[in-house]
């Protein structure tokens, strides 16, 4: 889904003030105002778009009301999800971080990092997607994160033919990070 700043900003708006009761935070509609500062200073275009689904929305809007993104709990139920749930818990963040570059939300994105990056290790599939993902916004630091929890299993995964729907700007990072993952650990490969 792609939204104008002015949808977005209307959402976030009308979404303060009615439809989020699990959030016990009463703040003017001034504070929500002063947030946006940054959006009505982008006067040099009509909209910027950015792709962004509605779990990164309401992470976004709970990052306003509180100052902090919402974690991932790595727990059992965490690890006995699915890879197609964990990634659909996963992507918003990589959005967010978009976003982030976009509005110059302060701290979003290495917040969004630091919650993705306690749950990368306990999913090849999950993380070989979101890194997938993560490219195709152009979020090389979440990228980054990812190869590293999945770079050990790189001769594995090659020789699976797991990795053939990533770009090779993406291979070539998950080998050198391979590569010093070895000699790191004195392996040879």
């Amino acid at each position: 889904m792609f939204l104008n700043i002015s949808e977005v900003e209307k959402f976030v708006l009308i979404q303060t003030a009615v439809e989020l009761p699990y959030c016990s935070i009463s703040l003017p509609r001034s504070y929500m105002f002063q947030k946006f500062d940054v959006i009505n200073a982008c006067s040099f275009a009509e909209a910027i778009r950015v792709p962004v689904g509605w779990g990164a929305l309401d992470k976004l809007v709970q990052w306003f009301y509180s100052g902090e993104l919402p974690r991932i709990a790595p727990d059992c139920r965490w690890k006995n999800m699915s890879s197609e749930e964990q990634l659909s818990h996963l992507k918003p963040y990589a959005e967010l971080s978009s976003l982030a570059e976009f509005w110059f939300l302060e701290g979003v994105k290495e917040e969004s990092l630091a919650a993705v990056a306690s749950c990368l290790n306990s999913s090849t599939s999950a993380s070989l997607e979101f890194i997938g993902f993560a490219a195709n916004l152009g979020q090389w630091g979440l990228v980054e994160a990812a190869i590293g929890s999945v770079a050990h299993l790189y001769p594995r995964l090659r020789d699976s033919g797991r990795l053939e729907r990533l770009d090779e700007d993406v291979l070539n990072m998950l080998r050198a990070e391979y590569v010093r993952y070895s000699q790191h650990r004195g392996v040879s490969y």
